[in-house]
């Protein structure tokens, strides 16, 4: 599930190294916090526009704290 892949993602981004937004911790976070509202679209497994919004944003975040860490 989502452990293991959160895991996998920072293991890889830490060999690399690279930056790594927590789109699916947040996301489930989110989901299970706000039931309400629809993350995915019909088909289940795609993101729907709330949860494409939700995910843009937490990417975002990530790149604007890690720029604003920069000097």
């Amino acid at each position: 599930g989502q452990a293991r892949m959160t895991a996998a993602y920072e293991k890889i981004a830490e060999s690399l190294p690279a930056l790594l937004a927590p789109v699916g911790t947040e996301w489930w976070k989110y989901l299970h916090a706000h039931p309400e509202i629809e993350m995915y679209a019909p088909d289940g497994e795609h993101a729907s526009p709330d949860g494409s919004e939700f995910a843009a944003e937490v990417i975002w975040n990530t790149i604007r704290s890690s720029l604003s860490s920069v000097k």
